[in-house]
């Protein structure tokens, strides 16, 4: 503790020259940011061999020899092409709000171009997620009475810390959490590891570098609770934002009650910690009539949503919402079934997950209860996805108890609702009059981070659509798409987190995002292509390894011309790397496409 002490100290004295930097000063950093990933990229990629740890913690199969199998090569190249993009992403958002904030002359970023009214909201954009078809808006309630709360500030106290502790499912979270914090909230960062990813030590201090050479940024390793609390209760932190459980924000709060006793109130600790907590995440299918495409198309968003990482992520599915009435609503159920049939079982390696699903099946009765082991996979059956079939509020036999308790697992809860006949209101009503009354109360579902509406036919009617949005108190509303669009516009000045108007703190407090500092933000809305098209999102069947890293290889580098470099370079190397392969040591084959063709190979 007394290294972590005198890290604090360090980083405390550089925060009022962190507060006080022109915004010429602070473009030059975001900057240097952006340089240091795209020229840094082969070595915060390969560091500590952390992408092998990576599946390894997250029990994918690697073979005796450590070498990558097909599954662990995909998820490697994955996890190393999301990461750089998300970071790239979010700095060059940064750089765009402060280049517009210096010059007016500057021009005026996508987001902020375009506005108009829905009701008492204002709504900026839309403007192009970065995916093909998908979309977003940033939806503000300039009008409302808590609009003041709704705004990240600046650092006031020009001699304290933001310590973020970090997130333990995914590795660019974190580094959100501190650009955010360094470039939006104007703090230095101490930064905690997640005890399960102690190997992101080293990729991170290659990432942060220009951060800790100017005194703005550390690390330490996870020494458990004590050691922690030690850390909150210091009085140089004056903020502290985590992504977790609410046992987490709560032990939080509790610590700073028990530090600092005669000089924090409720109020001081509310403002004072910020935190992302996760959801029983609904997928709203509106009731009408859909054809056979559209339905499979849904059934294969909501699998994906459920199996990516094992379900062990904040906008994971949770629920499905359909109207008891819904004609179509057993054929749903047998596509949705299929498809989770089709996609690979994931491992549910988060400590406490296959524990908990095997917790929440136990209220369901045998025939309510449905495991849909993959077809594809020879996984374990505790890591397949099970269906629970609740019912239907205020029936006899209704049990709520999946809705009510975050899996973060492979369980995926259902729910009929009354109504949803043609002959009943338009289906764009049930959603306002049913759907919205049940899941913004808290008391009949877990979390307000993000939902997901399903619709048919083409959304053409903007009046009909805006309504369902607004009726939706959610952080994120993602429509025909999976919530992670919501977590990616958050990176081009988009929010994220719990809904400004949920006030249980189940899914925190607080967001991210918000580069350009529109005030009074309400919630992101994401718009994924019609359920008819041909590019829903297909977690059967992710891009190969080699796609990912030509993704990765054109998206860090600092210009069009580089980007192509890179990948014609990445393509021959491989290229060479396969003719060879017949006549050279699979070593020197691994360490040429290391080197040359940016492969996420082990190192030796």
């Amino acid at each position: 503790m007394v290294e972590s002490s005198s890290k604090i100290e360090v980083l405390a004295d550089h925060a009022k020259e962190l507060s006080s930097l022109s915004n010429e000063e602070m473009l030059k950093l975001a900057q240097n940011m952006l340089s240091n990933l795209y020229q840094r990229d082969q070595e915060w990629s390969t560091a500590g061999n952390w992408t092998v740890e990576w599946s390894r913690v997250d029990e994918l199969r690697i073979d005796k020899n450590s070498s990558y199998n097909s599954e662990a090569r995909v998820s490697a190249s994955m996890v190393r092409f999301v990461t750089g993009s998300t970071i790239g992403k979010m700095l060059q958002t940064y750089c765009e709000r402060y280049e517009y904030q210096i010059s007016q002359n500057a021009t005026t970023p996508k987001l902020l171009a375009n506005s108009r009214t829905v009701e008492d909201y204002k709504v900026y954009g839309r403007v192009s997620a970065g995916l093909p078809g998908h979309s977003f808006e940033l939806w503000t309630r300039p009008n409302a009475n808590d609009a003041d709360n709704t705004t990240t500030k600046a650092n006031d106290d020009n001699d304290k810390i933001c310590l973020v502790l970090g997130a333990g499912n995914q590795p660019f979270l974190s580094a959100t959490d501190i650009l955010d914090s360094i470039f939006l909230r104007r703090m230095p960062v101490l930064f905690k590891h997640h005890p399960l990813r102690p190997f992101l030590l080293e990729p991170y201090s290659i990432l942060m570098e220009p951060l800790k050479a100017r005194g703005f940024w550390d690390q330490v390793l996870d020494s458990g609770i004590p050691e922690t609390k030690e850390l909150v209760s210091h009085p140089k932190v004056g903020h502290v934002h985590l992504t977790g459980s609410l046992t987490t924000d709560k032990a939080v709060r509790d610590t700073l009650r028990e530090a600092h006793p005669d000089t924090l109130s409720e109020s001081d600790i509310r403002q004072m910690v910020t935190s992302e907590l996760g959801a029983v995440t609904p997928c709203i299918l509106m009731p009408g009539t859909y054809t056979e495409t559209e339905l499979v198309h849904a059934a294969r968003l909501i699998a994906f949503a459920k199996k990516t990482n094992g379900g062990c992520n904040c906008l994971a599915a949770n629920a499905v919402i359909m109207a008891k009435d819904w004609e179509q609503k057993d054929e749903f159920r047998r596509y949705l079934v299929e498809e989770l049939k089709r996609s690979p079982d994931i491992p549910a390696y988060y400590p406490g997950s296959r524990e908990r699903k095997k917790k929440l099946q136990e209220p369901y009765e045998k025939e309510r209860a449905r495991l849909v082991e993959s077809s594809c996979t020879d996984g374990k059956p505790e890591d397949a996805v099970v269906l629970l079939e609740c019912g239907t509020p205020g029936t006899a036999d209704y049990e709520n108890s999946a809705l009510l308790q975050e899996a973060f697992g492979p369980v995926l809860a259902l729910v009929e609702l009354p109504g949803g006949k043609h002959s009943d209101d338009t289906p764009e009503d049930y959603i306002t009059k049913v759907v919205a009354p049940f899941v913004n109360d808290k008391e009949n579902i877990y979390g307000s981070l993000s939902c997901l509406l399903l619709l048919p036919g083409n959304l053409s009617d903007t009046s009909k659509l805006d309504s369902m949005v607004s009726s939706l108190h959610y952080g994120t509303v993602a429509i025909n798409c999976p919530s992670l669009i919501g977590y990616i516009s958050m990176t081009q000045g988009a929010v994220w987190g719990a809904h400004i108007r949920d006030h249980s703190w189940q899914s925190g407090h607080g967001y991210v995002g918000n580069a350009y500092g529109l005030p009074a933000v309400d919630k992101t809305v994401c718009y994924g292509t019609p359920l008819s098209s041909n590019q829903a999102f297909d977690g059967a069947s992710p891009p190969p390894a080699v796609i990912l890293d030509a993704l990765h290889a054109a998206t860090c580098a600092p210009s069009y011309f580089s980007s192509t470099v890179r990948v014609c370079q990445m393509l021959n190397v491989r290229l060479m790397a396969k003719l060879l392969s017949p006549f050279a040591s699979e070593s020197f084959v691994n360490k040429m496409k290391l080197k040359y063709g940016k492969a996420m190979v082990p190192s030796e």
